[in-house]
């Protein structure tokens, strides 16, 4: 009888310390979704590596919408239309990306969209971070599997690495994060067409 007091005992503690709690995947997905959705905006800055080419860039984010750059190229997306400028070929690029399109540029979208989109496992949890493998429900997806690790302080990623059906990879890390004040003008996720009035625009819608 002292015995299983005992065990009660040490199981409470540790329920309330938070050690014996292990959440699941979807909890983990759901708590990171939340994080972002009821955020004004965040700022994040990141290392993106694919080929064995690195480029750092920013992102601000703001529900669905979101505006990004590097040294090379900006995107800008409002929620239905999404702009991508290429300095280097001097052109944009409009077009209506459809939800596995944005996956593939903002690693952030598979966060918000995993539900209708992926399955998620939990891989392993150490160090308070989730790692979670994530396999697509649509057998014509572009991304083979995603693997993306949560920090359970903040509940945002830092790190996505997406894995493409060419077994191309492309590893995303999230450097610093930052939740604004108040929520951004919306021509911020818009093309800002007066400042790049000499670019050509490729309509692909």
């Amino acid at each position: 009888m002292k015995k299983t007091l005992l065990l009660a005992a040490i199981y409470s503690i540790l329920a309330l310390t938070g050690i014996a709690q292990t959440l699941t995947a979807d909890q983990v997905l759901t708590k990171c979704s939340a994080t972002l959705s009821d955020a004004p905006a965040l700022t994040a800055k990141f290392r993106a590596t694919a080929a064995d080419k690195s480029v750092e860039g920013e992102m601000i984010i703001c529900q669905e919408k979101f505006k990004m750059g590097t040294a090379d190229y900006h995107v800008w997306y409002n929620g239905t239309d999404m702009w991508c400028y290429y300095q280097s070929a001097g052109e944009t690029y409009l077009s209506s990306p459809t939800l596995e399109e944005l996956m593939e540029i903002n690693p952030f979208v598979i966060l918000n969209g995993y539900k209708n989109a992926y399955h998620a496992k939990l891989a392993s949890s150490q160090g308070g971070k989730y790692t979670l493998q994530m396999m697509p429900l649509s057998k014509t997806s572009q991304i083979k599997s995603a693997t993306v690790t949560i920090d359970s302080a903040s509940w945002l990623p830092t790190s996505v690495t997406a894995t493409f059906t060419n077994n191309a990879q492309v590893k995303i890390a999230i450097l610093s994060t930052s939740i604004a004040n108040s929520v951004p003008a919306l021509s911020t996720f818009n093309y800002p067409a007066k400042e790049y009035s000499k670019i050509e625009v490729i309509d692909l819608r």
